[in-house]
């Protein structure tokens, strides 16, 4: 038996001409996870403790590299045979084709399997948690077998990676059972191999939460870039994002904090973050990441996109309060080597590093107050400038209006606008160590949590 995960090799997931007629729909796997995403000292595809689904579904179909020829219709006598039966599946290009939407909680949903192709569906599931999933009405010659996020990395090279899970087949029994837990939280393919493909079934999957089934995920990766003056931790005791990325990972996400340096171009700075992107990729198998970036960080991951042509590895770019048309303060050009004049980034960078159709760009402005800006206090929840940016902020708002203390708020819309916070520029990663001795109105953490939720959500 020619066993699918050796023969399955995507070439592409986007839409191919399938060699023979199926449905084809999609179906992924949701649900939610425990423990950390950060998957230390395990290989992409390494089996961990547990993990999350989401209901995001990938391209129809991808492709099935085989060796095999039609099957020949002569008579004995030298005649065509009547066109009664249906034309053998050609193994030399068959498709892969993702069932009906799957939800955790689900049973007996039904899964089809297609003549001429391959079953499979997909999940995005933390690497805390573990999903049982359980497919009956099976054929005896059914095998079920889990990949990580590699499966689809590798895919474009030839190669199958080793799977997280599989199972024997299904033989009398027509019903078989697969534990999945990622090394990596995101992307998991369960695929239905079988020998015989000539006729078209219906199996019934269940899906069940085992352990971890508070915890959440995102599809791909996701990365905060720290911003000007930045770091991922300052003297190893302060995060740049204050206390985020582990309560992040706690929550289920996978979640890396690069660095690049406090003050260079962001052409310079981008080459620094491409690599570190790199390694991100290599580290979990991952196709893509989802990039999460403050200030000056927004400027360094648009290079990478479409200086660099990063664009097939970023799924998304979330930028909040990056000064993406550029701030006034003669301050930020005297400590950095950087321009964030506007003449500069409206005249120069911005058309050098322009969107890409392949990512999806989102955007947060925020707006501070000084402290007798009575009026903007009622409008932003009490929001007043942090002492260290007061002076900032009042020049700001005398020369172009509405800051955060240091960037314009209309400086930093780009892509879709998602919202505007009320938080000056250190309230927005929750520094100084989250900051002044009142009672900010602007919960850093809540929002980071909400910003990766909100990615889930959309399928990233």
């Amino acid at each position: 038996m020619r066993t699918l995960h050796t023969l399955l090799l995507i070439a592409s997931l986007t839409a191919l001409d399938a060699a023979c007629s199926g449905s084809t729909s999609s179906a992924t796997v949701e649900g939610s996870a425990a423990g950390s995403g950060s998957g230390e000292g395990s290989g992409p595809d390494a089996v961990a403790d547990t993990e999350a689904l989401d209901t995001t579904p990938l391209p129809d179909t991808g492709e099935l590299l085989g060796s095999s020829d039609a099957e020949d219709t002569t008579a004995a006598d030298g005649s065509a045979e009547p066109d009664t039966a249906l034309p053998s599946c050609a193994l030399g290009r068959r498709p892969v084709t993702f069932g009906a939407d799957l939800v955790v909680g689900m049973t007996d949903a039904p899964l089809p399997l297609p003549r001429c192709a391959a079953a499979a569906f997909t999940g995005v599931l933390s690497s805390g948690t573990t999903w049982r999933i359980a497919v009956a009405d099976l054929p005896p010659d059914a095998r079920l077998f889990a990949y990580g996020p590699a499966f689809f990395a590798t895919a474009a090279a030839g190669d199958a990676p080793p799977p997280l899970a599989s199972t024997a087949f299904a033989g009398t029994a027509s019903s078989l059972e697969l534990l999945v837990r990622p090394a990596f939280s995101g992307e998991v393919v369960v695929v239905v191999e079988r020998d015989d493909l000539e006729a078209e079934q219906t199996a019934r999957v269940t899906t069940t939460c085992v352990e971890g089934c508070e915890l959440a995920a995102t599809r791909f990766p996701v990365m905060l870039v720290h911003g000007y003056f930045g770091t991922d931790t300052y003297f190893s005791l302060l995060d740049y994002f204050h206390d985020v990325p582990d309560r992040l990972r706690a929550a289920g996400f996978e979640v890396w904090t690069p660095t690049t340096d406090a003050f260079n171009w962001s052409e310079i700075r981008g080459e620094q973050l491409a690599e570190q992107l790199d390694a991100l990729l290599v580290e979990t198998g991952a196709r893509k990441v989802n990039l999460i970036a403050h200030s000056q960080g927004g400027m360094d991951a648009r290079v990478v996109i479409s200086g660099l042509g990063y664009a097939e590895r970023v799924a998304t770019l979330t930028t909040i309060a990056t000064p993406h048309h550029g701030t006034p303060l003669a301050i930020a050009d005297i400590a950095s080597v950087q321009d964030f004049g506007p003449d500069y980034l409206d005249g120069i960078f911005n058309p050098a590093y322009p969107d890409s159709a392949e990512v999806r760009y989102f955007s947060w402005s925020a707006r501070t107050c000084g402290l007798l800006e009575f009026g903007c206090q009622r409008e932003m929840n009490g929001e007043i400038a942090d002492a260290l940016l007061t002076a900032f902020q009042t020049s700001l708002t005398l020369r172009v209006g509405d800051n955060d203390g240091f960037v314009p708020t209309a400086s930093m819309v780009w892509g879709e606008l998602l919202g505007t916070l009320s938080a000056d520029h250190l309230d927005e990663v929750g520094q100084i160590a989250d900051g002044s001795p009142r009672n900010d109105p602007f919960d850093h953490r809540a929002f980071y949590l909400s910003e990766l939720h909100r990615l889930s959500d959309a399928g990233f």
